[in-house]
């Protein structure tokens, strides 16, 4: 029978050793383990393995089970995904980790946890983790109340804010972008030519932005200085927190010119000030009308009362007009994102926009932008399924070096889900493939001698990065960032996922006596593991026991992990028993790292029929899953052919095993030796 928790300890945190990539984060632990585990999809051996946890993550219990051999299991949350592991693998805290500190020993300027903090941004971006690199789960309108469940301080010293962003969904924003108490949300207008924001709250502090006369900001908090002046911390246009002046604001709107720009294609003109009064006539895209007065009604919306060049007055939602075309703001669509009917995937779908195609931004609601097409129709689309730049700009910025995993790592910011290629030279990665603009970093990356940008022939960018002797890489692109791991040459410290193939309940190519492909390779990868262990590497195997793994299992591991190399071990076979020898396979066709795939291939190919002896039968170009679709170097090894009589008996003896591991690490000794 199945046994659940009691009440009082279901949703117990736990902490693990981190999935690659992600930054420790002191939460409120019960409970801890040192080892690496493996998370099933049931809660016994025989399930397949769904993902990893490896050093310093922490996870919450949702369940545990008793299962038919007596073994207790605990089901855990990992957000995205869900699964089971023994509950051996668990201690308590108390044993390795002292209890949480006092609330009198928070970080400075940390609120308590349980307070309530108020977002002084529009729409500011609620994160997975307590850093940039993590993905958005949420977002806060301007003001949004929300309590504080944990802090966590960055190693460069920045503290974070865990809160309770919907009732549920939780997540980690910089305490920078919030308030322990609530904005004043008075509006405030430019009353000069030209305005200073600053830094901080006096004329000593730098000056971070200028506004022209008429700009509207909103009040946040006041603040005297020393001599008794009034400053405002506002938000700005930018959607940035900045200080302003008494003496160049006005609580009054302060209007430059009476000249206003239709900004939308379907803007209508309206005898009152609400969308029921009746429509007076359809005004022209980037028309002129002339401004008379403003009024905001009792819904809240504000309108401007204008007249059209032929004398015809009425009213126009202010969000439509514009004092200048520049304020017009577009967004890009990503390939087919549904514009709906309202700010809800509960909405049906008016339309798809095209790859690029811009549209007008009306307004913005939680993470949602209310937008027109081209073609005159409104309606609200996802923001993340939208780009502030257009996808024909292709630039790398906000170049840092970053510590993940205790991994130096050089990251861009991508400017759209664009891609790219890169090649290697030498000691010199070069970045390529239409890209429009590129930032170097300004710090000094440690293994990297320089970082400069060359103009192509076709008048595109690459950026060359000159590595120091001694190092090597590893490359990532994903949606938002390019993250270049810069690491020694050398196997000792490399992370490198093993994969051996089928398993369970699919045994793989049978020999002609018997031998079955997932027993060979199973035994041979737990002996590269051992091997490449020896040498100082880090190893996690997809599979270790006899258990079965969709293709795209593998891939998710090796996808979610910040390891460096992936090889999956198989055994040939063919029909006509008799082709022998070994080859290894690679993609470079769809795999971003296809470039290492086919150095890493042609090293450990070399080296392992060197070792074991068969005939080599090369490196091929190929569109296996495991590799197509992995984000990692990643090769295919067929050891031998077990359909042939030879080398099936080749493949029972322990010595072929280990041979095979010794020659796949010391092609990896290679690979790793050079960039």
């Amino acid at each position: 029978m199945k046994k659940f928790l009691a009440s009082s300890v279901l949703a117990t945190t736990v902490l693990f050793p981190a999935l690659a990539g992600a930054e420790e984060l002191r939460l409120p632990t019960k409970l801890t383990t040192a080892e690496r585990i493996e998370i099933h999809k049931g809660a016994t051996l025989n399930y397949p393995v769904v993902t990893f946890i490896s050093s310093g993550q922490k996870v919450t219990v949702i369940d545990q089970f008793t299962n038919s051999l007596g073994q207790l299991w605990y089901r855990v949350d990992l957000g995205t995904v869900k699964g089971w592991a023994p509950a051996t693998k668990f201690k308590t805290l108390t044993e390795t980790e002292p209890p949480a500190p006092p609330a009198a020993e928070l970080p400075s300027g940390a609120p308590e946890i349980g307070a309530d903090v108020y977002s002084y941004f529009n729409n500011a971006e609620v994160r997975r983790g307590a850093s940039l690199s993590y993905s958005v789960n949420a977002y806060l309108s301007f003001n949004a109340k929300v309590p504080v469940l944990a802090t966590f301080t960055s190693q460069s010293g920045e503290l974070w804010l865990r809160v309770q962003a919907t009732p549920t969904v939780a997540g980690w924003i910089p305490a920078s972008q919030i308030g322990t108490v609530q904005a004043l949300d008075m509006p405030l207008y430019v009353s000069v030519d030209s305005a200073n924001v600053r830094s901080g709250p006096s004329m000593a502090h730098d000056v971070m932005e200028s506004y022209p006369k008429g700009t509207k900001l909103s009040a946040l908090e006041q603040q005297a200085d020393a001599d008794g002046d009034v400053w405002y911390k506002v938000l700005t246009p930018s959607n940035q927190n900045y200080w302003v002046h008494e003496s160049v604001v006005s609580q009054e709107p302060v209007y430059v010119s009476p000249t206003r720009y239709v900004a939308t294609r379907n803007t209508s003109l309206y005898s009152g000030a609400t969308f029921e009064y009746k429509i007076k006539q359809k005004l022209g895209y980037l028309s002129t009308v002339t401004f008379l007065q403003e009024f905001t009604n009792s819904l809240g919306q504000t309108w401007l009362n204008v007249k059209t060049p032929t004398g015809v007055t009425g009213w126009v939602p202010k969000n439509e007009l514009v004092s200048s075309k520049s304020e017009i703001t577009y967004v890009y669509g990503l390939n087919k994102a549904p514009v709906r009917r309202g700010a809800s995937t509960n909405y049906s779908v008016y339309v798809y926009l095209k790859e690029n195609e811009a549209v007008n931004v009306l307004n913005e609601l939680n993470g949602w932008l209310n937008v027109e097409t081209s073609a005159g129709i409104r309606g609200w689309v996802d923001k993340s399924l939208t780009s502030p730049t257009s996808l024909t700009i292709k630039k790398l910025s906000a170049p840092t070096l970053e510590v993940r995993n205790g991994d130096q790592y050089l990251v861009w910011k991508k400017s759209s889900n664009y891609k790219f290629k890169y090649s290697i030279s030498g000691n010199q990665l070069k970045l390529s493939g239409g890209l429009t603009d590129v930032e170097t970093p300004m710090d000094y990356i440690p293994g990297i001698e320089s970082v400069t940008v060359q103009n192509s022939g076709a008048g595109d960018k690459i950026a060359v990065l000159t590595f120091q002797p001694g190092h090597t890489f590893t490359i990532r692109n994903s949606k938002t960032e390019v993250s270049i791991k810069v690491m020694q040459t050398g196997l000792f410290g490399k992370k490198i996922l093993i994969d051996p193939g089928h398993g369970g309940k699919d045994p793989g190519a049978i020999g002609p006596t018997g031998l079955r492909e997932k027993d060979v390779v199973l035994s041979t990868g737990l002996l590269l593991k051992r091997e490449l262990e020896s040498q100082g590497a880090i190893v996690y195997m997809t599979r270790s026991t006899d258990v079965f793994l969709e293709l795209k299992q593998r891939t998710a591991i090796a996808n979610a992990s910040d390891y460096d190399a992936f090889i999956s071990l198989h055994a040939n076979a063919n029909d006509s028993r008799t082709p022998r020898g070994t080859e290894t396979y690679y993609n470079t066709t769809v795999n971003f790292n296809g470039v290492k795939s086919s150095t890493m291939a042609s090293d450990i190919q070399r080296h392992l029929v060197s070792s074991i002896g068969t005939p080599s039968r090369g490196i091929k170009e190929q569109t296996f899953y495991v590799n197509r679709m992995n984000e990692l170097p990643s090769i295919l090894v067929e050891l031998a052919f077990i359909s042939n009589r030879t080398e099936e008996s080749l493949m029972r003896s322990d010595t072929f095993k280990r041979n095979s591991a010794i020659g796949i690490r010391k092609g990896l000794e290679v690979y790793f030796s050079k960039l």
